[in-house]
């Protein structure tokens, strides 16, 4: 038991020191100009990969290849997408309500704009999990090189500024990566839908 104590310590630690190392941006001085525009930057990089954007841009997606562009197969894929968000945001509130882990103490979180309820807690990252789940759905259902690849580039950054700004710990992010990853699975397999509701 003491030996367990004694990993999950020196687990803790690690990841702390890691991530505290990667923040790159929380090592700057909050009155320089450099800082001032990376946080501009940074932030909008954080509403953009956020649920708040990315739920309602699956939406007006669903709309545009139903109605205008007319496929009926993508419109289904961004339906789906949709639905798979809505899903996690419900998930992934109630596992950070239930794991109730404290952001990193070395960040400022006084311009977190979007965070609510169980969203002040640090454990997984929303934004990481989402972003792996939008990267699944493009890689299997959206097959279109530059398109593909411009989304992956997005989600990948998006992802690392979760450590970079300081608003998560190393473990969130990968702990994001990897429930957003399966839990594409999890919905194709148990809740696809066949077709829109609209």
């Amino acid at each position: 038991m003491g030996a367990d104590l004694s990993l999950h310590a020196t687990a803790d630690r690690l990841d702390y020191n890691i991530s505290r190392k990667l923040a790159l941006l929380r090592q700057l001085d909050s009155d320089s100009m450099q800082f001032k525009v990376l946080n501009i930057i940074t932030q909008s990089f954080e509403v953009l990969g956020s649920s708040a954007t990315t739920i309602p841009g699956s939406f007006l997606a669903t709309i545009y290849f139903k109605y205008f562009y007319e496929d009926c197969a993508l419109s289904v894929v961004f339906f789906n997408l949709m639905l798979a968000q809505l899903v996690n945001v419900i998930f992934t509130g109630g596992v950070k309500a239930m794991v109730r882990r404290k952001r990193p103490d070395y960040s400022s979180n006084n311009d977190m704009y979007l965070t609510h309820g169980p969203d002040i807690y640090s454990f997984p990252s929303g934004h990481a999990l989402q972003m792996l789940l939008i990267v699944r759905f493009m890689f299997t259902y959206v097959v279109h090189g530059k398109l593909l690849s411009f989304v992956c580039g997005l989600c990948g950054i998006i992802t690392f500024l979760r450590i970079f700004t300081g608003r998560h710990f190393v473990s969130d992010v990968l702990g994001g990566c990897l429930i957003g990853w399966y839990s594409f699975d999890l919905y194709v397999k148990f809740m696809w839908q066949t077709y829109t509701w609209f």
